[in-house]
């Protein structure tokens, strides 16, 4: 005779734990959940690191290079670099809070912040720590600079690091502006004030960029071209520039507009500027100085500008002379003055506009 063991329904089957047993399992659970040993490590939660990125561009939009740029945090924390050729500089490693950034080395008045923008994600974030360092002291100290030849208020402003303006309008140089008139025509043994330098600063943000303009560099030049009194129109020109220290700028080509004019930017250090006048064999060359030009209140400025019109081919002396007197009336007769074949305050204003300088 056979038998079969009868099974049980598995979820009648029950574990057969002591009650005691099962309430200290549960506490200990309890325990690990909650909190860890007091000695066991914790890993602590990484810090997300931004950049902040200023492009500083010219009057002309175009990059500027070697533009010295800190980055503050608070009062003691400072980052510094200089523009690259494309006009642009990056600090990294920034935590988020409250930044300023500065041109540090040139007058507050000298650059204005134009707008920002949020960086894409994948520029914004950085990895490590900035390496920070202390600020670089604020302001300098003003000064008299005594004018030589070749020396403007624009090249004396650019070389301190000013808006050319701020110097020309400063009240200690108020007396030389009566005089001269031109904030670019100066004369050798002129006195002109160098202000002390202010820096100002904008707020920056992590994950920012920042665009910035320098304000009067480049300068604008505007060169006209005439014959017989009338404006030389539609004529292709390439012009070459030359620093002071001997480096020669990217050619510039164009045609002069309907008033005869040559409209370029040029560096503050620019020195002369070649311009190669037409094409083929009727191409002229003409060298032009810049910042050499004396006040129209001197006589060696009324020589110059004369020969500049073509009235005067006399030697350029800084003399009076039958040379110099015939060339005033010829100037005077052009312009329907009185014939005196003087100097006078009619004739002074109206060289100095006819001139354009």
């Amino acid at each position: 005779m056979s038998m079969q063991a009868k099974s049980e329904p598995a979820q009648a089957r029950q574990c057969s734990v002591p009650a005691s047993q099962l309430k200290a399992a549960e506490a200990a659970a309890d325990g690990s959940s909650a909190s860890a040993p007091a000695d066991a490590p914790i890993a602590a939660c990484p810090l997300l690191r931004y950049a902040v990125e200023a492009c500083v561009v010219g009057e002309d939009d175009k990059p500027l290079s070697d533009v010295a740029v800190e980055l503050r945090a608070g009062a003691d924390r400072a980052l510094r670099a200089k523009t690259s050729a494309d006009g642009m500089v990056r600090f990294e490693g920034l935590q988020t809070g409250s930044l300023e950034l500065s041109l540090y080395e040139l007058d507050e008045e000298a650059w204005v912040l134009e707008g920002s923008e949020a960086l894409p994600a994948r520029l914004a974030r950085s990895d490590g720590d900035a390496a920070w360092l202390a600020p670089v002291a604020v302001g300098s100290q003003s000064r008299v600079h005594v004018v030589a030849q070749g020396e403007c208020t624009a090249k004396l402003a650019s070389r301190h690091g000013f808006f050319p303006d701020t110097v020309w309008n400063w009240p200690d140089n108020a007396a030389l502006k009566t005089l001269r008139k031109d904030k670019n025509v100066l004369f050798p043994g002129d006195r002109l004030c160098i202000p002390a330098r202010r820096m100002g600063s904008v707020a920056a943000n992590s994950g920012q960029r920042l665009r910035l303009r320098r304000k009067g560099v480049p300068d604008t030049l505007h060169i006209r071209f005439l014959v017989d009194g009338q404006p030389r129109r539609q004529l292709p020109y390439l012009a070459s520039v030359t620093h002071v220290d001997g480096v020669q700028a990217a050619d510039c080509r164009g045609v002069t507009d309907e008033n005869g004019y040559v409209l370029m930017h040029v560096m503050p250090e620019a020195h002369t500027v070649s311009i190669t006048l037409g094409s083929g064999a009727e191409a002229e060359v003409h060298t032009i100085l810049i910042g050499v030009l004396d006040p129209v209140t001197e006589c060696l400025g009324v020589q110059k500008r004369l020969a500049n019109l073509g009235l005067y081919d006399g030697p350029l002396d800084g003399q009076q002379g039958s040379g110099l007197e015939r060339a005033l009336a010829r100037f005077q007769l052009t312009q329907g003055l009185d014939v005196s074949c003087r100097l006078d305050e009619a004739t002074l204003r109206a060289l100095r506009d006819f001139h354009l300088s």
